[in-house]
């Protein structure tokens, strides 16, 4: 399949961001007036925040919602030294406040569903509350889930979870001593359509880079007509990062010393 021209991409309602071991993308639905999905990065704090949200059904309020959550959710994790399992709770408490006023002050419905990955230190705590998922991909063999999609297994349209700032739920949490090779976060436009085995094959496939604009073009052409986002981390994202930053801070430091 060719890649789409940035003029279709921009009507379909592209959202795309990327390093050079992580990307995210996020696109709408075919014939939906807007994307409902959202997703947020930040990188600054002492633990990576990767979110990825998923506004519920046709409210006016969803896409508010899903993307209240993403913010706030990367907001609380940059200000916390330390993000363990037992914090879970309380970040999505926080999460599900803020999509409520959010909500309350436009006067509007809306729910989303939210999954979530802090990285430090070698690992991660993962969190979620939705039918959104959170897979690991290893070398080899298909994708793994690493918490329940909160939907009936006979109605996958029918949520048993969900942020609207009035029902209250305690989210799915695990905490990962490593990170797999590949830690994905990804709505059900994209698992509703591509098999476990699927989604690995192609992650493996591309860099990480690229790894989350190919899930959700693939999702889409095997027929997807929801929005769908996902995130894919790679496990040397840290190092990453870590070797960036001391690269500048050497350029810096030759910079000052020439001066």
């Amino acid at each position: 399949m060719s890649p789409p021209s940035a003029k279709s991409d921009q009507q379909a309602g592209l959202r795309d961001a990327r390093g050079r071991q992580w990307s995210a993308y996020s696109l709408t639905g075919p014939g939906k007036p807007v994307n409902a999905d959202a997703f947020a990065v930040e990188l600054t704090g002492e633990s990576l925040a990767f979110v990825v949200a998923d506004g519920v059904g046709a409210m006016a309020g969803s896409q508010l919602a899903s993307r209240l959550a993403a913010k706030t959710a990367v907001d609380w994790i940059k200000r916390r030294t330390l993000v363990d399992t037992d914090g879970a709770g309380p970040l999505f408490a926080a999460v599900n406040s803020a999509v409520g006023e959010g909500l309350k002050a436009r006067n509007m419905s809306g729910a989303t569903t939210m999954v979530v990955a802090a990285i430090a230190a070698g690992g991660a705590v993962v969190a979620s509350v939705g039918d959104s998922e959170i897979l690991a991909i290893d070398a080899t063999g298909p994708a793994r889930s690493l918490a329940p999609a909160d939907h009936l297994p006979s109605q996958t349209n029918v949520l048993l979870s969900w942020l609207d700032g009035v029902e209250e739920f305690e989210p799915h949490t695990l905490a990962l001593q490593s990170l797999p090779y590949r830690l994905c976060l990804v709505t059900d436009g994209v698992a509703g359509t591509l098999s476990y085995e699927t989604i690995a094959d192609l992650v493996r496939s591309v860099r990480p880079a690229e790894a989350a604009r190919l899930l959700v073009r693939e999702a889409r052409a095997g027929g997807s007509r929801d929005d769908a986002t996902a995130l894919v981390i790679s496990n040397s994202v840290e190092e990453d990062l870590r070797s960036g930053l001391i690269g500048r801070l050497r350029s810096l430091s030759a910079l000052i010393w020439r001066k």
